[in-house]
């Protein structure tokens, strides 16, 4: 193992109660893989919390470019063989949990959060958060460039299809694909 990458793993597992920020931009070598986890190249974790909770399954595979950004009180539940491709955004203030089996496109984004807004006389930057669940079953596939809400759960054996929004629940076995309509102009 590169010097860099003892260095890192080290840092991981003595973090657990601290507050930190760090970005895994790899010196040697174009990945890591810590246990059975696989990060990327330029795989940024992001921990500003002292209390949290994070369980990476077995065969955990990031592609390059992604984020996990979890805040005071989230919790993180990654099942075994689970593949994030480039670009994935997990943003977790409260909780996020995700399956077995699952696959997930590029540009995937994940937020359990949102800011509040209805006081018109705070900024928004000073209202805080509304927080809940989001929770993905079994052997999922969330296809390229779809965002995941708060307060969704996407049951077992689901397809969402590519430039989806999902802000509800989606049913087991269901397929969801934006509805888009392709309209075709000669000139």
């Amino acid at each position: 193992m590169y010097p860099a990458i003892k260095k890192i793993s080290k840092y991981i597992n003595r973090t657990r109660n601290r507050v930190f920020h760090f970005y895994i931009w790899l010196v040697y070598g174009d990945s890591i893989e810590k246990g059975n986890t696989f990060f990327g190249k330029k795989f940024d974790f992001d921990i500003v919390a002292k209390k949290y909770k994070i369980n990476f399954g077995s065969n955990t595979h990031f592609k390059k470019y992604s984020t996990v950004s979890i805040r005071e009180g989230g919790e993180l539940q990654i099942g075994n063989n689970v593949f994030f491709n480039n670009y994935i955004s997990i943003n977790c203030h409260y909780k996020i949990s995700i399956g077995d089996d699952c696959l997930f496109g590029e540009n995937v984004k994940l937020y359990d959060h949102n800011h509040k807004f209805r006081d018109k006389i705070t900024p928004i930057n000073r209202q805080g958060f509304s927080t809940g669940n989001i929770i993905i079953g079994n052997n999922c596939w969330v296809a390229s460039n779809v965002v995941i809400l708060k307060n969704v759960t996407i049951g077992d054996n689901s397809v969402i299809g590519a430039n989806c929004v999902i802000t509800e629940n989606v049913p087991p076995g269901t397929i969801v694909k934006a509805n888009t309509t392709l309209h075709v102009i000669n000139y």
